[in-house]
């Protein structure tokens, strides 16, 4: 083990602009197609690990991959800091509303909303996939017995020791209040 942070890419390789969402160059209109493959091809698992303010729970993108690892079935498991992390903020999340998340740009937002037969029905579904009883990502996190936390929360620990103390790897993982 190193404790370096992974190097950012030096490559030289071009980011694609993709305004109208149709190049065939562009990876953003391959979405469908690579979470489908990733979904049936082998034991792909989802796991959301999510930061302390729940940011992630308001991302436009974020939500559809979410969002569409439920609907092909693959296993999803959901990753905090603590249960008091999301015993705290539960509220933020009880009106989330696709149509108000974030996305890098207003085309990726359009790109989205524009794929959802049913706004209001998908916003039900964000909900019973975060709060279902029985099998939402909240039940998910509570199910588990002590141990499973404690090495989940072990696994943050090594995270956060792998900048060797810089605060580097956390930056993305503070509180934005």
């Amino acid at each position: 083990c190193t404790h370096e942070l992974h190097p950012v890419c030096t490559c030289s390789c071009v980011n694609i602009l993709d305004p109208d969402g149709c190049s065939t160059s562009s990876e953003i209109n391959k979405f469908d197609d690579m979470m489908y493959h990733l979904a049936t091809t082998g034991t792909c698992r989802q796991i959301i690990a999510v930061d302390k303010s729940l940011e992630l729970f308001h991302r436009a993108w974020c939500m559809a991959e979410i969002a569409e690892a439920k609907r092909l079935d693959m296993t999803q498991s959901l990753q905090l800091l603590s249960k008091g992390t999301i015993q705290q903020r539960a509220r933020t999340l009880e009106n989330l509303d696709v149509r108000s998340m974030d996305a890098s740009c207003q085309k990726d937002k359009e790109l989205i909303l524009g794929k959802i037969a049913d706004i209001q029905e998908f916003n039900a579904e964000l909900q019973s996939l975060i709060f279902d009883p029985k099998s939402g990502l909240v039940a998910s996190w509570n199910a588990m017995d002590s141990l499973q936390q404690v090495g989940e929360v072990g696994r943050l620990i090594r995270w956060g020791l792998a900048d060797a103390g810089t605060g580097k790897v956390w930056k993305a993982w503070q509180v934005h209040e």
